[in-house]
């Protein structure tokens, strides 16, 4: 199970190959990963499969019937992280936006 700082620099080094990216709120696009978060979970080995039905359910990553194969890949602090970086990317924030938003409120969470 990864913790938030293994989380977050996963995250970081993502970012880093396309900051200004801004993308629709899908996981999986004409079969590849297309969100942030979808390429953060691709990474992790996710199938392509689990991403396309986390879209067409609508799941965000924070609810609680997204696939346990998915939420039990990253603690708590994590799953909340990539919430509020999954709500920045998806109100349109390119990505380092939404990075740097996920990282301030993470540390207003735990301080």
């Amino acid at each position: 199970m990864l913790t938030l700082d293994e989380v977050r620099s996963r995250i970081a080094a993502i970012v880093e190959k396309e900051p200004d990216a801004v993308r629709s709120c899908q996981y999986v696009r004409s079969g590849k990963p297309h969100c942030v978060v979808g390429v953060f979970l691709s990474e992790l080995g996710v199938s392509m499969e689990t991403l396309e039905y986390m879209d067409k359910d609508r799941m965000f990553i924070g609810q609680w019937q997204v696939p346990v194969d998915v939420t039990s890949l990253f603690d708590e602090d994590s799953r909340t992280f990539l919430g509020d970086l999954q709500r920045s990317q998806d109100g349109g924030s390119t990505w380092e936006a939404a990075f740097e938003y996920a990282t301030n409120e993470m540390e207003s969470y735990v301080g």
